[in-house]
């Protein structure tokens, strides 16, 4: 799909993917060249210290650490007019071993049905994994895709007691792209049993009755706009309280003709394993179809909300396939996005 779907990618053909869903001032995916093996982040040993980082570099007038094989949002100072959309992450910080939990390690608190409290603002890492395929006149190339990405929790607000907001952003490309959610733990609604046997009960309510999105906006390296998708309503991934089992339908269109659909339904509690310490949440398996004027695109999804964390999302899996109509390339992906990192670092482009 245009919106949710992974980042720009690094290859050895110069082709442009998705030609029919980058329409301007529209999210999109831009590929700018191939490579037949595709590798985000460095390989580290087992026993490699996560490298610290002095605060003191991370205004932008000093010299900063940075991978040039990360994908690093805002590498150079933004001016203060992009001050709330500035990203600017270390290479170091999301570098580091990663062991695996230990035999019979436990959560360090279990998912509950309904959140709490907002998550805690900071720099996370998240670690990826899976493969993608590129299909071309019959040859097909397929590359593990692996490492890891920093994730910044930003501008956390509560409107009341039972209501919070969040902004997350990830890197996309030389650029950041920030999902804003929308946390209400106490929405009205009311249950509907169905007139028959073995099905869930059904929920009709306020929009976003739960943890939604509520807006997707891409900027470039230079902290400009590139694309944005403004739901309206709130686009509902996961009701709350959690009812195991329930299936949902969520809709959301923006002033720009595009739309995004989603039907899902909630599965069980499901743990990340975040570099040794484990994360519960709940697991939400859904199909996306986002759309604008006569194109649409679908793609399967798996999401893990950790009501312990304020309903910060642990986990993304996505898997889909889609076509340039302009050059035939066939893009088939599986790729997932997990937290590995449960405690954050201090956020390098917060005030201080």
């Amino acid at each position: 799909m245009c919106l949710l779907r992974s980042r720009a990618l690094i290859l050895t053909i110069v082709v442009s993917v998705l030609g029919a869903c980058a329409s301007s001032g529209t999210p999109g995916i831009r590929v700018e060249a191939l490579q037949a093996d595709i590798v985000f982040g460095v390989e580290q040993p087992e026993d490699a210290p996560i490298a610290p980082v002095d605060p003191a570099t991370l205004d932008g007038d000093g010299p900063q650490t940075i991978n040039p094989s990360l994908n690093i949002p805002f590498r150079n100072r933004i001016p203060d007019r992009f001050k709330n959309v500035r990203a600017t992450v270390p290479g170091s910080s999301v570098l580091g071993a990663c062991p695996p939990a230990p035999s019979g390690a436990a959560p360090r608190a279990s998912a509950e049905r309904n959140a709490t409290a907002p998550p805690t603002p900071g720099l996370y890492r998240y670690k990826i994994s899976g493969t993608r395929s590129f299909t071309s006149n019959g040859v097909e190339i397929t590359s593990p895709v692996s490492g890891f990405e920093p994730r910044i929790v930003r501008d956390v607000e509560s409107t009341g007691t039972t209501q919070w907001t969040f902004d997350m952003l990830e890197p996309l490309g030389e650029g950041t792209r920030t999902m804003s959610w929308a946390v209400n733990t106490d929405a009205t609604q009311q249950s509907v049993s169905p007139p028959y046997v073995a099905k869930n009960p059904a929920r009709a309510g306020e929009p976003g009755n739960g943890i939604a999105l509520e807006a997707i906006t891409d900027y470039d390296e230079s902290g400009n706009v590139s694309g944005s998708f403004n739901a309206v309503p709130s686009l509902l991934f996961l009701p709350l309280p959690v009812l195991p089992g329930e299936e949902f339908q969520s809709t959301a269109v923006d002033r720009q003709g595009q739309s995004m659909q989603l039907t899902g339904q909630v599965q069980r509690t499901q743990t990340v394993d975040a570099c040794g310490e484990l994360a519960d949440g709940w697991l939400v398996e859904m199909t996306v179809v986002t759309a604008q004027s006569l194109d649409s695109t679908s793609t399967t999804e798996e999401w893990i909300f950790a009501t312990p964390m304020g309903g910060l999302p642990i986990s993304h899996r996505v898997q889909g396939t889609y076509v340039d109509a302009r050059t035939g390339i066939t893009v088939t992906e599986d790729i997932t996005y997990a937290l590995a990192q449960i405690d954050p670092a201090p956020d390098p482009g917060g005030d201080s």
